[in-house]
C-alpha cells in the first residue's frame, strides 16, 4: 500500500488516499472518492448519516443490484448479437 494524491477534478477538494499499487484498484479508489464527493454536493449528507433505516439501505442495495443485472443484460446481449454476427459473416 502507499499513500497517493486523488486528483477530483477543479473546484474539489484533492485528498489523500491508500491505495494499492494495482492500477486498477487505484481506478476504483478514485471513482468512489469522486462519488462520495458527488453525493455529498447532490444530498449533502455522508452515507454514516441516521436518517435511513437498515432495510431502507438493504432495499437501496437491492434496487442498485436490479439495476446492475439490466445492464449486464443488456451488455450480454450486444456481445451475443456481436457474435453471431462475426460468425455469419
Amino acid at each position: 500500500m502507499r499513500l497517493a494524491w486523488i486528483d477530483l477534478g477543479k473546484d474539489v477538494r484533492t485528498r489523500i488516499v491508500e491505495v494499492a499499487e494495482d492500477p486498477i484498484v487505484q481506478s476504483v479508489v478514485e471513482r468512489i472518492a469522486h462519488r462520495s464527493e458527488q453525493g455529498m454536493k447532490t444530498y449533502g449528507v455522508p452515507m454514516t448519516r441516521e436518517d435511513v433505516s437498515t432495510i431502507e439501505w438493504l432495499r437501496h442495495a437491492q434496487e442498485e443490484a436490479l439495476d446492475l443485472a439490466v445492464y449486464l443484460e443488456r451488455v450480454i446481449s450486444d456481445l451475443s448479437d456481436q457474435n453471431k454476427e462475426s460468425e455469419g459473416a
